[in-house]
């Protein structure tokens, strides 16, 4: 049954916002030059980036870089070491299995296209692959990583004249070209990203020679197949191209930066698995295409680098240098991020068959969603209500015969639950009202068992909810 907490409106304003844009200022005098369609990954911890077109640098320097750098929340470092040529419009990703970052293709300092492929291991450095097939060269395609198949996924791009539509696996064992029985046209310049919620892969579709001009599709790769997902809404009304797209993991939903629709968009846009929504324009963050943003879980947050717009001085040119916006950093958070914490030390107390009821959330509380909260434990189909308050202190029960239960919520209102089995649900609205963001509040299992005590009546450890602004 789904309920409002209505009466959170009478808990404290806080002071945070929602998801939004702000520069970074790393630490150090090591930076990156302004670059724009370099390859970024992450391994969980770090924002790594590869290769790109630099801005406006000595005449004597390639228009082409073959630097890989990471940063770690707090500054830069190149990394030194051998590996793939100068190269823009490559395709990377992180291998999360093998943990080492899976490079392919790209253009190169003549403008042609590459299928070369690399792997950069932490440990070891840059080693190029030699695989027994490969796909054709191209640029401006689009990969991203299966953790639940393994395998790096790779659709489309173009080599200069020839757009492609092709879809081809990656893993230890080589290079294989899939056959689905589903697919997008061929194009370019389209985003690719693995969604943990739906537990596949998003592509948000680029420039398409073939039926249409213009992209603005979303497809699915569920490990066999491409699914077209119908949403009411489009990015930019009919799509764009060189967009960024990575999967927010703590938001759990796609973020698509900026991109080309005509000009040059300074647009956020957001994925929930089932449509788009426009986030906004961010002044700290100008309009561009080419950006290259990765979420990194470690640092709870979208890291962006890079990008062009023309504004900045003429038109592209695969053979000369180029006024990249910045060399700007940007990242992209909520500083109000929702969490659900079972309490160790404000416990619960034991049924009559000696198991002790415990609380935990499957959903959680972000403003404008519903949270899901769980007690897990509870004897089979025993009416539960979920006690939710604002006051976090304890209560024993031993003056009405519950010896060793305390009631941990206080200034509580209590709601039925759905209970099946050993389990009862509460489904929880909760608001979108900005004053909510960032605030706590919490919430407890109390559960008829007759057998237990005199009363009949025990009840499970304490939950902290707090309230997240997506």
């Amino acid at each position: 049954m789904l309920r409002t907490l209505a009466v959170l409106v009478a808990l404290p304003a806080a002071l945070h916002a929602q998801a939004a844009w702000t520069v970074a200022s790393p630490a150090g005098t090591a930076f990156p030059p302004g670059l724009t369609s370099a390859g970024s990954a992450t391994d969980g911890v770090n924002y790594y980036m590869f290769g790109g077109r630099r801005s406006s640098p000595a005449v004597s320097t390639p228009h082409l870089t073959d630097e890989l750098w990471r940063y770690d929340g707090a500054g830069w470092t190149q990394i030194q070491g051998a590996g793939p040529s100068n190269r823009e419009k490559a395709l990377t990703v992180w291998d999360t299995n093998r943990n080492r970052m899976v490079l392919f293709g790209g253009q190169d300092l003549n403008g042609a296209a590459l299928n070369d492929t690399w792997e950069w291991d932490p440990s070891g450095g840059w080693t190029q692959i030699s695989p027994a097939q490969s796909p054709l060269p191209r640029h401006w395609g689009a990969m991203a990583y299966s953790p639940i198949t393994g395998r790096t996924i790779l659709f489309g791009g173009m080599d200069g004249t020839t757009y492609y539509g092709d879809t081809w696996a990656y893993d230890a064992s080589g290079w294989t070209q899939l056959t689905p029985a589903n697919s997008p046209v061929a194009q370019s310049r389209h985003q690719m990203a693995f969604d943990l919620g739906l537990g596949q892969i998003v592509m948000f579709s680029g420039t398409i020679r073939n039926p249409t001009p213009n992209g603005g599709e979303t497809w699915l790769w569920n490990g066999l197949d491409w699914n077209q997902v119908q949403t009411a809404t489009v990015p930019y009304g009919t799509g764009c191209v060189s967009p960024s797209m990575t999967y927010d993991l703590v938001r759990r939903r796609m973020v698509l930066v900026a991109g080309y629709n005509g000009s040059y968009r300074d647009e956020t846009w957001e994925f929930d698995g089932t449509d788009w929504t426009s986030r906004g324009s961010f002044a700290v963050m100008p309009g561009r295409g080419g950006p290259a943003a990765t979420f990194v879980p470690a640092l709870g947050k979208t890291i962006c680098y890079g990008g062009f717009n023309s504004s900045s001085g003429g038109a592209f040119q695969w053979n000369t240098f180029f006024p990249a916006i910045d060399n700007q950093l940007y990242e992209y958070q909520s500083n109000a991020i929702a969490s659900f914490t079972s309490s160790a030390t404000a416990i619960g107390c034991p049924s009559s068959s000696g198991v002790i009821p415990s609380i935990f959330a499957t959903n959680l509380p972000w403003a404008g969603q519903t949270a899901t909260i769980e007690i897990g434990g509870i004897p089979t189909g025993a009416p539960t209500w979920m006690l939710v308050g604002f006051t976090a202190n304890s209560l024993p029960l031993d003056p009405i015969g519950a010896t060793g239960c305390s009631i941990h919520v206080l200034d509580q209102l209590a709601f039925p639950t759905s209970v099946v089995g050993n389990f009862a649900t509460l489904q929880l609205a909760i608001p979108a009202i900005p004053s909510l963001y960032g605030g706590a509040f919490y919430t407890q299992g109390l559960v008829v068992d007759f057998a237990a005590n005199a009363p009949g009546l025990i009840v499970s450890n304490r939950g902290e909810a707090r309230i997240g602004a997506l």
